[in-house]
């Protein structure tokens, strides 16, 4: 019998803000926002574990800026998602535990989706 398990990312928002570079390229921010608060949409990911095969399947779900996050709905996305196109497949060697690959590959897969929607931009 397959492992299902659930990823959701957390509840975060998006501020323009002026800050400096300080040492070493380090960013210091002033506090001062130079624009509305966003809220930067959630992402669901489900991972599928098959013991048979060793793999972990993992499908992923992201909210529209306009969508309220509800995570039945997410579920059922990254859950289909992940049997029918799945965003990524991993083999789960002897010697590794299931449990941190999981949550390992989990919050890979979030920095990836974020880095899509939202890359980072140092504008002077």
């Amino acid at each position: 019998m397959n492992n299902v398990k659930f990823y959701f990312s957390k509840d975060f928002k998006l501020a323009n803000m002026e800050v400096f570079l300080g040492t070493n390229n380090t960013v210091i921010a002033t506090g001062n926002i130079v624009s509305k608060l966003r809220r930067i949409p959630r992402i669901t990911i489900c991972s599928i574990f098959d013991p048979k095969n060793k793999t972990l399947t993992f499908g992923v779900s992201r909210c529209s800026s306009k969508d309220t996050f509800v995570k039945s709905v997410g579920r059922k996305l990254a859950f289909e998602r992940a049997l029918t196109s799945p965003y990524k497949t991993i083999h789960v060697s002897d010697n590794e535990k299931v449990s941190d690959l999981c949550i390992s590959t989990c919050v890979e897969i979030e920095r990836e989706v974020m880095e899509m929607t939202y890359p980072i931009s140092f504008k002077k």
